[in-house]
């Protein structure tokens, strides 16, 4: 029997646990008090939605076309969900959607939505040494976050690690999830497809590359598209090829980092007149910055890098959200690595690029805290979700959500 159909046999689902704070203030330091541009930026309280005394990590939501925020996070062997009708001003009682036996871990936790279902991948790890591997699974929602089915093994069960997944839709009917498979010596990256808003999946196919690792999607009604790192180790560069055809041939791979420094993991995001936009970090594990290019033409040809971070700072896991004609959003976070404490910044254009905000704090954000995720919420509004330390139960990170708007000058 496949060790994988035996863990799902002893799944528990939908158990109910302990529920949401109310929402807070901005965190109160200097550093956010003193930013000379905080008051280009605006924010709903903050909304503890885990508020528990253990470990929440890899928080991840999505905002369906109803407008309904849908959260996901992980803690303590299982994955939790909660949702908001309200915009993000309260939150459900978190329920268990996924329980892990012993001898499992989940990470890289991953929403989206179709027209008319919630999805969630994630990758499980064996950490029993008695059965080794790690591979990526599937759910979904077809009533609005009510239930969900049983988990499904989308990677192949062939002893190699499967790790690092990521989901995309066109927000109709059609998924993808990606994902970086270890061979001996070399990394592979893979992907499905679905066109029934993950009710079936194509057996799993592999990205033009022989060494890509920690690959990223963007799924589109008319394209597929994909980045991914591919070179030596510490000399990656950040690879991207489209697709036409529902990923069946990509385009000649193009590089579009361009420098000799190691590019990390990209994201990528499409506003509504089709402008393709690339974010990643680029630098060694503690000096990085941050960095983006932009296609007009479909990802056939991207402009050169521009640097987005501070170059002094060290900064990392960048985010992004595109809406509407040419107005998209970028965080990322930076560490003082003398003392471990962090910031968070965002950074704004209403014109496909030409021109920025300023960088500017979050505000809700602690020292405590890193790596916000956001989605674009209606109109010059963007939900922003992340785990902190410094405020709620205290010991362990809590997830919370807020909502900004962020005035272009």
């Amino acid at each position: 029997m496949n060790k994988y159909f035996f863990i799902w046999f002893l799944l528990s689902v939908a158990i109910m646990i302990s529920g949401c704070g109310g929402g807070d203030s901005a965190v109160t330091n200097d550093s956010v008090a003193n930013d000379p541009y905080s008051n280009l930026i605006t924010y709903t309280p903050r909304q503890n939605i885990s508020n528990t005394s253990t470990y929440s990590s890899s928080e991840t939501f999505t905002i369906s076309s109803d407008g309904v925020i849908h959260t996901f996070w992980i803690e303590d062997g299982e994955i939790l969900y909660s949702s908001s009708v309200d915009n993000g001003n309260t939150f459900q009682p978190p329920k268990v959607v996924v329980t892990l036996p012993l001898g499992y871990r989940f990470d890289y936790a991953k929403a989206a939505h179709t027209a008319n279902a919630i999805h969630l991948t994630w990758t499980v790890y064996a950490t029993n040494p008695a059965i080794l591997g790690a591979e990526i699974f599937h759910i979904r929602s077809m009533d609005g976050g009510n239930s969900f089915t049983d988990p499904l093994l989308v990677s192949i069960d062939d002893g190699l690690n499967s790790y690092a997944s990521s989901i995309s839709t066109d927000v109709e009917s059609k998924v993808s999830i990606t994902w970086s498979n270890e061979d001996v010596g070399s990394n592979r990256t893979r992907f499905v497809v679905s066109i029934d808003e993950g009710g079936t999946f194509t057996t799993p196919s592999s990205l033009p590359t022989q060494q890509g690792l920690s690959p990223s999607m963007l799924m589109t009604p008319s394209a597929l598209y994909a980045s991914w790192m591919e070179g030596a180790e510490f000399t990656q560069e950040l690879y991207f090829a489209g697709s036409t055809d529902g990923g069946m041939s990509f385009s000649t791979p193009m590089n579009i980092s361009q420098n000799p420094q190691k590019s990390w993991a990209g994201e990528i995001a499409q506003d509504d007149a089709g402008t393709i936009y690339v974010v990643w970090a680029e630098g060694t594990a503690v000096d990085q910055k941050i960095l983006l290019t932009i296609s007009t033409d479909g990802g056939q040809s991207f402009s050169a890098p521009t640097t987005l971070s501070d170059p002094a700072a060290d900064s990392f896991c960048p985010s992004v959200a595109a809406y509407d004609t040419g107005r998209f959003y970028i965080t990322w976070s930076t560490s003082d690595n003398t003392n471990g404490t962090n910031k968070s910044y965002i950074v704004a254009s209403d014109n496909g690029g030409m021109t920025y905000s300023p960088t500017i704090r979050l505000p809700m954000l602690s020292a405590d805290s890193s790596c916000p995720k956001i989605m674009a919420n209606g109109p010059d509004q963007i939900g922003v979700m992340w785990n902190d330390t410094g405020v709620g139960s205290g010991q362990f990170p809590d997830i919370f959500f807020s909502n900004i708007k962020v005035t272009v000058p």
